[in-house]
Formats: structure tokens, C-alpha cells, sequence
């Protein structure tokens, strides 16, 4: 009687321990904006996952948001000067081999002199 007591008392605290959470992120993203104007609607789309970071200013960076996975996003969309714009870093979904677990990467969107797109990423943290 004891051992079914303690059943049911550990088996609901198991399935409560094992919710999703912040914590339980591999990575955390932000995105820095380099360009001259405003990147709106900037969406990541990372290994099945898609995470909307809204507006960020020219010279501003996002907040950092959880990702479940270590790959390079698979796209990154956005408006720019009422365009819509779409970088593809991530052709064949390569996953960083060196990606730090729980570290902060920054996504930091430019311009080249062409005033084309460029993509690179830093670990912040």
C-alpha cells in the first residue's frame, strides 16, 4: 500500500518536471540590425521552429529568444523599406559543430557597399 501511495504521489511530479521551458533551450537567439533602416516583420525559421522578433531598428538589436536546436536558421524574412527580403544562410541545414550549449548567439543583418544583405554570427555570451 505504501509503494502505490508513493506512485501516485512521484509519478505526477515526473511528468510536471519533464514541461518544456526556457531552460531547456540549447541555444538563445538575437538578431542586431547593421542596415540603415528598420527590419519589420523579421521572422527565423530554424529547424522546424519559427520565432517572430517583430520590429528592430537600425543600429538596435532584438531580445534573445529559446531555440531547441543547434542548426543555422533556415531562412531569415523581414521587410526593409516596404520590400520583402529573405536570407538563406543555411542552404543544406548544417548544424554548428562548435555551438556552445545554453550560449546567446547574435544574428547581425548589414549591408554590403552593393547594398545587398549580408549575414554573419557571433556568440555574445
Amino acid at each position: 500500500m505504501k509503494k502505490l501511495i508513493v506512485a501516485v504521489i512521484l509519478i505526477p511530479l515526473f511528468f510536471c518536471s519533464c514541461e518544456n521551458s526556457d531552460e531547456d533551450a540549447l541555444v538563445y537567439l538575437m538578431v542586431k540590425n547593421e542596415a540603415t533602416l528598420p527590419l519589420d516583420e523579421l521572422t527565423i525559421y530554424l529547424g522546424g521552429a519559427i520565432q517572430n522578433y517583430g520590429s528592430i531598428g537600425s543600429l538596435e538589436s532584438s531580445g534573445t529568444f529559446p531555440f531547441k536546436n543547434t542548426y543555422i536558421a533556415d531562412s531569415i524574412t523581414f521587410k526593409y523599406d516596404s520590400q520583402s527580403a529573405v536570407i538563406k544562410p543555411n542552404n543544406a541545414l548544417v548544424q554548428w559543430i562548435g555551438a556552445e550549449i545554453g550560449a546567446t548567439y547574435q544574428y547581425v543583418i548589414s549591408l554590403d557597399e552593393n547594398e545587398n544583405f549580408q549575414f554573419s554570427v557571433t556568440q555574445t555570451k
